[in-house]
C-alpha cells in the first residue's frame, strides 16, 4: 500500500510539472505537441479515401480508423477479430499506396487483398 501511495505521489508531481519550465513559466504553445486535425477534404466514405488522404497518418488518423473499421464490418471475415481485420485493411491500404499515386483509392483492393490472405496484421508483435 505504501508503494502505491509513493507511485501516486510521483505521478501527481510529474503531472504538476507538465508544461512548466524550471522557473515555473508556461511552455510556449509552439513547443507543445500539436493535436491531429483531420483535413476538411477527407471523405467519410471509406471507398473515397485516397492515398493522398492517408499520406499523413497523423492528419488522417480519425478518417483512416473510421474507414478501416467500416470496411472490417462490411468484410464478412469472421475467422479473425474485428480489430485484426481493421488493422489488416489499414496495413493493406498503406502497402498498396506505396505503389500508387495520391489519387488512388485503395479501399476496394485492400479489402480484396485481406480477404485473399495477402495482408494480415500481426497484433502480437510490437
Amino acid at each position: 500500500m505504501k508503494r502505491f501511495a509513493t507511485l501516486a505521489a510521483l505521478a501527481a508531481l510529474a503531472l504538476g510539472a507538465c508544461g512548466d519550465d524550471e522557473d515555473g513559466a508556461a511552455t510556449p504553445a509552439a513547443q507543445q505537441p500539436k493535436q491531429a486535425v483531420e483535413p476538411k477534404d477527407v471523405p467519410t466514405d471509406p471507398y473515397a479515401l485516397t492515398c493522398g488522404h492517408i499520406a499523413d497518418p497523423v492528419a488522417s488518423a480519425k478518417a483512416s480508423r473510421r474507414a478501416s473499421f467500416t470496411l472490417a464490418d462490411e468484410s464478412g471475415i469472421d475467422d479473425r477479430s474485428r480489430l485484426q481485420v481493421a488493422e489488416s485493411i489499414w496495413f493493406a491500404m498503406t502497402e498498396l499506396c506505396k505503389k500508387e499515386g495520391d489519387a488512388y483509392t485503395p479501399a476496394k483492393d485492400a479489402l480484396a487483398a485481406v480477404k485473399a490472405g495477402k495482408y494480415e496484421a500481426d497484433l502480437g508483435t510490437p
